[in-house]
């Protein structure tokens, strides 16, 4: 239902609203700015299913329908992570508010240590569900004090309408996201590294300067 209602609405977006001269910020001078808020929302039944994502991305302007820039931000799922990405933005329509957008890099984990003796557990850890929802992996693992989490790769896509009223020009996009972490410890007696994979559903809110 989700999706279906997704699809309506840029479908009615892309054929109701009016077309503008000029979609792509920044044509009048040499950098332009995107300023992004959204949730990367993920599995219904795991801890974090809503995570926060908010990016900030510098965009220089090749031509009428396409910019290139980069990015960071911050991003909270469980532990908060720093993005660093190169953005690239498409206006395949020259009359029609339609954008198609990519990021690709890599996520820096700020607090990636966990003293298990600080937490009140010295002998377990417990994978929380956005990691692996109903699997082996949300089992409790044998391991030593503590353990370091490590951020990973980033990719993710994405299709929006771009709304525009006076000099305001404001996003409204839904993409797909794909997040790599790992997370290092001692089970067992025995360094072990356990590789991390999830996908979520971004939607964001965005402005365009």
């Amino acid at each position: 239902m989700k999706k279906e209602f997704a699809l309506l609405f840029f479908l009615l977006a892309f054929h109701l609203l009016p077309a503008q001269e000029s979609l792509i910020p920044g044509q009048e001078k040499e950098i332009g700015i995107i300023f992004e808020n959204g949730l990367l929302a993920g599995h219904p039944n795991g801890v974090y299913s809503a995570a926060f994502s908010s990016h900030l991305v510098f965009s220089w302007p090749i031509d009428q329908r396409i910019q290139i820039g980069g990015g960071s931000g911050a991003e909270i799922i469980g532990k908060t992570f720093i993005p660093l990405f190169a953005d690239v933005r498409l206006i395949p329509f020259r009359t029609k508010p339609l954008f198609l957008y990519g990021k690709a890099g890599y996520a820096l984990c700020l607090n990636s240590h966990y003293d298990a003796q600080e937490n009140g557990n010295s002998d377990y850890i417990v994978y929380p569900d956005y990691y692996y929802p109903n699997s082996y992996y949300h089992q409790p693992h044998p391991f030593s004090n503590d353990f370091t989490t490590q951020g990973g790769l980033l990719i993710e896509s994405g299709i929006g309408v771009l709304l525009q009223a006076k000099k305001l020009k404001m996003g409204l996009s839904i993409g797909y996201r794909y997040q790599q972490t790992e997370d290092r410890t001692v089970n067992l007696e025995h360094p072990k590294t356990y590789q991390n994979y999830f996908h979520r559903l971004a939607l964001r809110i965005s402005f365009w300067f």
